[in-house]
């Protein structure tokens, strides 16, 4: 006799796979805006640019490394606490991307599988989540921060693979970052970036197999592999 968790393993074909931050929900500038603020507090300075190409999107270790390098873990485990809490500090609500969740809305109608795949910390994932149903509302929710390799590491989108019972080539990836980018092309899961001009060209840069601005439905309609996971939803 086969179980109900089987059964519903073998009903799932199809995903949809989301970062958090910058693509459903829209806090890039305050991530910036509390860097800015944290960077002096350790002697740092920072570019946009800079923190475009370095920092943006990464994983919380991976960031820490490439302040601090030799100067240790302790330094950079406090810098990131601060500067995370200075983020919370700014975060006094949570826009949703446009389109965000009309997307979402499709997608369960359709009956495809939805993960969340985030660097964000869990404080931080909670409160990101919160607009969008909680966590509860997404089949599977990663935090690369809880993982042994964040993004641009293919390692969380995969654990997502295997959470959901999904094959690479039936899921569809959505990132904002370079680093995320990364992690789902060597995921091998179709990427799918978002983001203005001028950074859009980095994201195809990085693999992206098309960029749009947001997830506007008049942008995600174009989308040949989107059409075919979620059918006429």
């Amino acid at each position: 006799m086969r179980s109900a968790s089987f059964d519903l393993m073998t009903k799932i074909r199809k995903a949809l796979l989301l970062d958090l931050d910058g693509t459903l929900v829209a806090t890039d500038e305050l991530h910036f805006e509390a860097t800015m603020k944290v960077l002096p507090e350790f002697g740092l300075s920072m570019d946009r640019a800079t923190y475009m190409a370095k920092i943006h999107g990464g994983a919380n270790d991976d960031i820490k490394r490439y302040l601090f390098g030799a100067k240790g873990e302790s330094v950079g485990t406090e810098y990131v606490t601060r500067k995370e809490t200075a983020f919370r500090e700014l975060l006094a609500s949570v826009p949703t991307v446009p389109g965000a969740v009309e997307l979402l809305d499709r997608a369960r109608r359709a009956g495809v599988a939805l993960a969340v795949v985030t660097n964000a910390p869990r404080e931080n994932a909670d409160l990101l989540l919160a607009p969008l149903g909680g966590e509860n509302a997404f089949d599977a929710v990663i935090l690369g921060d809880e993982l042994e390799h964040g993004k641009p590491h293919p390692l969380p989108y995969l654990h997502a693979l295997e959470c959901l019972g999904v094959e690479a080539v039936n899921a569809c990836g959505f990132e904002d970052s370079v680093n995320g980018v990364t992690a789902l092309v060597a995921a091998r899961v179709f990427a799918e970036g978002i983001g203005a001009a001028p950074y859009d060209q980095a994201l195809r840069h990085a693999g992206a197999e098309q960029v749009v601005e947001d997830l506007g439905w008049e942008h995600l309609r174009k989308i040949d592999l989107l059409e075919v996971i979620l059918g006429r939803a």
